[in-house]
């Protein structure tokens, strides 16, 4: 008996006591908070926008021959500087030429025969003439005036008066094509003896000075109040805001147009260039995902000494992953990823 009891408290004492097993804690979230500083505004690639410097509709002519014409003299070549009025090239234009004999043609038929319808008429009133004879001459009349009117309208679509139809027909017949602006010539395509209708393009090409405007189409409509300049190798300019496209683009894009500042000297015509945003000194950029919208507020989580605390902005302008805001100062440590800061310090609803 006594070897029976020594057995079992051997096989007690080898048996491990039983424990309690402790709780597994909660597990951490598994990414920090990454904490990326606001930049800047100033020089943003996305705050530009191609641009090219407009010829104003003023400031450029084509000189071409109203009617079918032969050249018989040119007086200009490029690079030449022309005063407004300035003959440029001599013409004969034979449909020109017509109507000016048929002005004549007309003028003098009709001086014939208002004298005769004149004399008539005394007589028809004593019975000396019959009325049908008045009646025909007055026909006359009126036939010899549609042909001058139909001459003169001639002569008007090729800009010519009625008195330089005598000339033309007196003198050598020759027009000259005059500048209709100052300026310099840029192409001359005329050539002595060539035939040119007025389908076959200009003879002459001028460029004057006028005010030019520049045209841009940004990816959003510019912010109120924006600055811009004008950009193109090296050289910056300041513009001024003419005017904004009230269409935007299938892609939301906007067009404006703008013009140098006074006293800034202009870009050269054509030129190509680009337009940009200056960006005041209160605008800073954040990342999309930094934004938290409530009540119809946006706010940034920003890194404090004692954790972080949200932070009111405004949007300015904003592309797929960058945003520029204000209310915030450059430097400033913001959550890359707001919602996700808050899920990770396990905040609640977001209250302004």
């Amino acid at each position: 008996m006594k070897c029976l009891v020594l057995v079992c408290c051997l096989f007690a004492a080898c048996t491990p006591a039983k424990v309690e097993n402790e709780p597994v804690p909660a597990l951490q979230p598994s990414a920090a908070t990454r904490w990326v500083p606001a930049r800047s505004a100033a020089g943003l690639s996305w705050l530009e926008a191609p641009g090219r410097v407009l010829v104003s509709a003023n400031a450029a002519a084509l000189v071409s021959a109203p009617l079918g014409a032969r050249v018989v003299r040119v007086r200009v070549r490029p690079g030449q500087q022309v005063e407004l009025g300035e003959a440029l090239v001599e013409v004969v234009m034979p449909e020109l030429m017509r109507a000016a004999g048929m002005l004549r043609a007309a003028d003098i038929r009709l001086a014939a025969l208002s004298l005769r319808h004149q004399r008539l008429l005394p007589l028809l009133e004593q019975g000396l003439a019959r009325a049908a004879e008045v009646s025909d001459l007055e026909a006359s009349i009126a036939l010899a005036r549609a042909d001058r009117e139909s001459a003169r309208a001639t002569l008007r679509s090729a800009g010519e008066s009625d008195e330089r139809a005598a000339k033309l027909v007196e003198g050598t017949g020759t027009s000259a094509l005059r500048a209709p602006l100052a300026g310099m010539v840029v192409a001359v395509s005329a050539q002595l003896g060539q035939v040119r209708e007025p389908a076959s393009g200009p003879l002459v090409e001028i460029v004057g000075e006028a005010p030019l405007q520049i045209e841009a189409r940004f990816t959003a409509e510019p912010p109120v109040g924006a600055s811009f300049v004008w950009i193109e190798l090296g050289r910056v300019a300041q513009l001024v805001l003419e005017a904004t496209s009230p269409r935007a683009g299938l892609d939301g894009s906007r067009q404006v147009w703008l013009h140098p500042a006074e006293g800034v000297a202009a870009p050269s015509v054509g030129a190509l260039g680009r337009v940009r945003i200056v960006a005041p000194d209160d605008w800073v950029v954040v990342p999309v995902r930094a934004l938290l919208a409530a009540a119809d507020t946006l706010h940034v989580s920003v890194k404090r000494p004692q954790g972080s605390a949200l932070v009111p902005v405004v949007l300015v302008r904003r592309s797929e992953t960058e945003a520029v805001v204000t209310g915030l100062a450059a430097g400033s440590l913001v959550a890359a990823d707001a919602s996700s800061a808050r899920k990770a310090s396990g905040a609640g609803e977001l209250t302004p």
